[in-house]
């Protein structure tokens, strides 16, 4: 079992350096497959090695991401709306599932209110340049910064949630950048690699401090 934990974690870092690294090629036949697979890894390794309600939920909220990435991988108007619906969802799933066990921090309070600055910030910066697409935009704003608001809220949890939820954050701004204000060089790069990265830091989190708890305790 902890065999097939580490093929999939090195299938997801080496299919997503392949992707990566393949980028400026794109598209290619086949690249959305490619694209798609490091997420898949990281569904089995929450379903199979996160017990409980919440591995069942992280990896949903997984396969939600990748069918957004499929959805993504294309150019057209509507496919971007279908992919924003998709990550839309994965968001809601993160939330339930980070809210499933909360513990209040004061301690965090300024990263509570620094992430709902930084939404505030983009939604500000944003409204000028987004015409028809302001509503679906805001309504997705809105529930990515609650995700990562909830990754804080958290309990017997590594602050890798945390960070990852933050990473998140931040690769979607640079689309958000990159598609409503301007273009800039390695902008997709740069998504991809602050993508992966932060739905790794999000299933590690669970992997490296709560399984053992989950474990003995069975708790969700």
């Amino acid at each position: 079992m902890k065999d097939m934990k580490m093929v999939l974690m090195l299938v997801f870092g080496i299919v997503a350096a392949i992707y990566v690294a393949l980028i400026p090629f794109l598209p290619f036949p086949g690249s959305f497959v490619v694209k798609a697979i490091p997420i898949w890894c990281l569904a089995l390794l929450a379903w199979q090695y996160v017990p409980g309600t919440t591995g069942k939920l992280l990896a949903v909220g997984f396969l939600l991401s990748s069918a957004g990435d499929i959805a993504l991988n294309f150019e057209q108007e509507m496919a971007f709306m279908v992919g924003l619906g998709f990550f839309l969802l994965a968001h809601v799933v993160y939330t339930i599932t980070f809210s499933l066990k909360m513990e209040w921090r004061p301690t965090r309070i300024p990263f509570f209110l620094l992430i709902v600055g930084f939404g505030i910030g983009m939604a500000i910066l944003l409204a000028p340049h987004l015409g028809k697409m302001a509503v679906p935009v805001y309504a997705y704003l809105t529930v990515i910064t609650v995700m990562v608001v909830f990754s804080g809220l958290r309990a017997n949890v590594s602050p890798l949630l945390m960070l990852g939820g933050v990473i998140f954050m931040s690769s979607d701004a640079m689309i958000a950048v990159g598609k409503f204000l301007t273009p800039f060089p390695g902008a997709r790069i740069g998504v991809m690699i602050t993508y992966y990265l932060a739905q790794f830091l999000i299933v590690w989190a669970f992997l490296a401090h709560t399984v053992p708890q989950l474990a003995k305790k069975s708790a969700v």
